[in-house]
């Protein structure tokens, strides 16, 4: 019991008033210092004299006997301790039997208010946290006061937990953090990375914070590019930020940006090596502290680096690459460990100040590593895709240990995160393409797509499968049968228009048939009819300078879309013919050329009306577009102009799979009354070229004529055509076997080489425009031998 000389009750903790007992526990009240509740237990309880003063004590704190300290002292969890050490932990009294609260965790300040001596053991003294709770004074190190180095960090943490600003000064909490400061704070924990391992990791932990806070301030528009400090008003007598920043010297600023970057890749190797050698040898890292601190710097770093090259726009050297990926496997791997300890948390603060406000149980730190992992995960990824030199770096091969961590636990963060980086891969072009199933990843694929929750992890899911396709045969006849029921499904549920246009731009490569790419990766060259072909069909005319409109004017056929981009920004399909006699006033030609089903859109009367029509070219499905019908693709298409009738995203997808699959009429029909409504057709350019590819359909001339003064109906009029035919001269840009730009002895028609509106993907052979006005011709083998890789 705690007695003054006088016989009244007097308390370490709150020397300056006496207290008295109180006869009855109060209730709805709790104790000041340990913060039980008060009940009607017989216990005694204890309150301060003064009426005014709100200190209650219940009789175990108040049997304490400690001495509150004259200053502030700030300690910091002693990095010598072993991490598996438990009996470092917060207790509720000052001897080694009380309850713990929590553990001891390393790289945090705490603010110690007094010290007690353990009844039970007089040797040991224990410190009380502001925070609440004791810990013995053995397990701690002084930070306040230490050297000056370690003081000057602790000040900065403390001052910015609490708010309050340096006396000195009518400056915010944090303004005193200069750009010398933080680079000498990097040097040492360098240095002690490489002399004593143990403080250096700790030493990086409270470093993060005023990294944190210098990244922020460059990443300002206020800062001028630099760091802000203050200057004297002399007009108001008061501070303001200078006009000529710390930072406005570009050496400095590089100084700065070059030690921030050099910091981070040390402290990462060596946090992910020792971490990773944990693990390894089969120590329960979760158990002890070792998994908290290393967690917590690796996750600083990735946000810091993060924050570099999107605020900063800063360009990281290829090194981060490697520590990404290692980074993505080792937290794949802690999330598989971490995974039953899922729970409610609270939300991450990775920016805050080291220092223990509130003390977290194992469970709820576990609950909070493991949410930690899926954000780190998520942030390491991005750092990946935004690295410049990913696309051409990053291999097929680098992917394969996230493969395998993929393989042991479910985890969408990952999955998502490895679908991005492959498609990555896949960008690169069709040698890459070919190595998309050595990582087996449609089982990743399809297992995101049947339970994806997030937007962010649909649109990767079929990014990587249109990554994959795109001008693929081969990867899309090996792929079809297995995803596009899953994307179908996905898409028809999914809650997001970016994520459905995604899908929907996927299926248009999906349903990829162009004939230049047979199945071994080859392109032919269509031949033209020969003089005796049309004789047989007693037409004067070579078909190859008739419009296909004149040919088939009840159908879309399938045939070369030689775009045209208009000075209004929409976009018109001609057939080859009419692209090289009367390509559109003013029209900008698009080089990359598909194929597609549509219906010529010159506004010229086509020649040859009177002839009989031919009947439409006959090209067999893929195994994918059959697919695609089968799996109920015009369904989707009616349901996402319905529910996105306004979204140019979603719109001009519609219009991208009208233009590739053979939809029903009904489509059509919504997507005309879809646009119909818009005054302004630019951002809807290619869903209006969707209905345009059918506007010979009976339906679509009936709308045109009730809607006579539409954008859209004058759209699908046609632009007005060029009087000057879209013909060059020779050129010297035959492609490789390809000899002249004239005629050849055995007859054969004006190569199209080098016209820009003939361009395709196929560098190597281009495909001649009339291929599919010669079909009819039974001996023209559309799908000879004679063929010459493309590459597709």
């Amino acid at each position: 019991m705690n007695a003054s000389k006088s016989g009244g009750l007097h308390h370490g903790s709150h020397p300056e008033h006496g207290f008295v007992r109180l006869p009855y526990a109060p209730q709805g009240y709790q104790c000041t210092i340990c913060k039980a509740a008060a009940s009607n237990s017989e216990v005694a309880w204890f309150r301060c004299g003064e009426a005014e003063c709100p200190a209650l004590l219940c009789h175990k704190c108040f049997d304490v006997e400690e001495q509150l300290f004259g200053s502030v002292q700030v300690v910091i969890r002693s990095p010598l301790i072993p991490h598996d050490d438990t009996s470092a932990a917060v207790r509720t009294r000052p001897r080694p039997s009380g309850h713990k609260l929590a553990p001891l965790y390393a790289g945090k300040f705490m603010e110690v208010v007094s010290r007690a001596v353990c009844a039970d053991d007089p040797k040991q003294v224990y410190f009380r946290l502001r925070s609440g709770g004791w810990i013995n004074s053995k397990h701690v190190v002084c930070a306040i006061t230490s050297k000056n180095l370690i003081e000057s960090l602790a000040w900065i943490h403390l001052r910015a937990n609490t708010g309050v600003s340096n006396p000195s000064s009518n400056h915010s909490p944090c303004s005193d953090i200069s750009p010398g400061m933080v680079i000498e704070y990097i040097v040492e924990t360098i240095t002690m990375l490489e002399t004593s391992p143990h403080y250096g990791i700790v030493m990086a932990a409270i470093t993060l914070y005023p990294i944190h806070y210098v990244v922020s301030v460059l990443a300002s528009p206020a800062s001028l590019g630099g760091y802000p400090h203050h200057e004297e008003n002399e007009e108001s007598g008061g501070s303001r930020p200078s006009l000529v920043p710390e930072l406005a010297m570009l050496r400095s600023y590089t100084s700065l940006i070059d030690n921030i970057i050099n910091f981070v890749h040390n402290v990462l190797y060596f946090a992910l090596t020792e971490l990773e050698c944990s693990i390894d040898d089969g120590e329960r890292v979760e158990d002890g502290t070792m998994l908290s601190l290393f967690e917590d710097v690796i996750a600083g770093c990735v946000l810091v680096v993060y924050n570099l090259q999107r605020q900063c726009l800063v360009e990281l050297p290829q090194e981060f690459i490697n520590l990404m990926l290692r980074t993505l496997v080792l937290f794949g791997r802690i999330y598989i460990f971490l995974r039953p300890h899922d729970g409610p948390v609270e939300p991450l603060r990775l920016q805050d100040p080291a220092v223990i406000s509130s003390h977290i149980d194992l469970p709820c730190e576990w609950a909070r590593l493991y949410r930690l992992s899926s954000f780190v995960t998520d942030v390491a990824g991005r750092v990946l895709l935004t690295m410049h030199n990913i696309p051409s770096t990053l291999e097929v091969k680098d992917l394969k240990l996230i493969r395998e961590q993929l393989s042991y636990a479910a985890n969408e963060v990952l999955e998502e995160t490895f679908c991005e980086l492959l498609a990555v891969c896949m960008r690169r072009g069709p040698s890459i393409q070919r190595q998309f199933f050595s990582l087996d990843p449609l089982e990743i694929v399809v297992r995101l797509a049947k339970r994806a929750t997030l937007a962010e992890s649909q649109i990767a899911v079929v990014r990587l499968i249109a990554d994959a396709a795109h001008r693929c045969p081969r990867n899309i006849a090996l792929m079809s049968s297995v995803v596009i029921y899953p994307l179908i499904k996905m898409a028809s549920s999914s809650h997001s228009p970016a994520a459905l246009s995604t899908a929907l731009d996927c299926f248009s490569d999906l349903a990829f048939n162009d004939p230049r790419a047979g199945e071994g990766g080859g392109a032919f060259r269509g031949l033209p009819f020969s003089p005796l072909s049309h004789a047989r069909r007693g037409t004067e005319t070579p078909p190859e300078i008739l419009c296909t409109r004149s040919l088939h004017p009840h159908t879309a056929p399938f045939q070369l879309m030689h775009g045209f981009t208009l000075e209004n920004g929409l976009m018109v399909n001609y057939c080859g013919a009419c692209a090289l006699a009367h390509p559109p006033e003013g029209g900008v030609p698009i080089d990359d050329a598909e194929y597609g089903y549509f219906s010529c859109q010159c506004s010229c009367n086509p020649r040859g009306g009177g002839r009989k029509p031919l009947p439409p070219p006959s090209i067999p499905h893929t195994a994918a577009i059959q697919i695609l019908t089968a799996a109920g693709l015009a369904n989707l298409l009616l349901a996402s102009l319905k529910a996105y009738p306004d979204n140019p995203a979603v719109l001009n997808a519609v219009g991208g799979v009208v233009l590739r699959v053979e939809v029903p009429e009904e489509v059509i029909n919504t997507l005309f009354y879809v646009l119909v409504e818009q005054g302004d057709l630019g951002p809807f350019a290619e869903a209006a070229l969707g209905v345009a590819s059918r506007a010979f359909l009976p339906s679509i001339e009936a709308l045109c004529k009730n809607y006579v003064d539409t954008p859209l109906t004058e759209y699908i009029r046609g632009p007005p055509v060029s009087s000057t035919p879209f013909r060059v001269s020779q050129s010297n840009d035959t492609p490789p076997g390809v000899t002249s730009q004239g005629k050849s002895d055995v007859g054969l028609s004006p190569s199209p080489y080098g016209i820009s509106a003939y361009q395709s993907s196929c560098k190597s052979d281009e495909y001649q425009s009339t291929v599919f006005q010669s079909h009819l011709h039974t001996e023209i083998n559309l799908y000879n031998d004679n063929i010459e890789s493309s590459g597709l």
